[in-house]
């Protein structure tokens, strides 16, 4: 049993770092760093106006990467970063009319070709797929909270 638990959790993370390295090789293909594909990825498929702080909370980027890659962002004319309302800090991310290009040509595929990926799962495979990933990445979460 316990041989079989450590051969499952191999494959695991062997299919986890797998789908980072297909990512990665995409972003590089197309002349995208991976925090630029996914910046793009992350506002399209966030279906809100984003700030910095909201980005990196919500789709767990590190700060300090995603200030520099908006910077270098910014002065390419891909993106302005547009200052909140009460708050001089926090800015929004607002895709510009060339970063909208290059998303269409760039990023749009990605999304569709995960759309198409799992709409070849039934329905009840996605929901199982998604269900379980959730808890495990909650059991995982609680498991190394434990360790801190």
């Amino acid at each position: 049993m316990e041989n079989k638990i450590k051969q499952q959790l191999a494959d695991y993370n062997k299919i986890s770092k797998e789908s980072d390295i297909l990512y990665h090789e995409y972003a590089i293909g197309h002349a995208l760093s991976d925090t630029t594909l996914w910046i793009f990825y992350s506002v399209i498929q966030g279906g809100k106006n984003y700030t910095q702080r909201e980005l990196c909370s919500d789709w767990f980027f590190p700060p300090q990467t995603i200030n520099t890659a908006l910077k270098a962002l910014e002065r390419k004319g891909l993106v302005k970063l547009l200052t909140c309302e009460g708050n001089k800090k926090n800015k929004y991310i607002v895709i510009t009319e060339a970063g909208e290009k290059l998303a269409k040509e760039k990023v749009f595929p990605v999304i569709k070709a995960e759309e198409n990926a799992i709409m070849k799962m039934s329905e009840e495979e996605r929901d199982t797929f998604i269900s379980l990933t959730i808890k495990h990445e909650a059991l995982l979460k609680e498991e190394l909270e434990k360790l801190n």
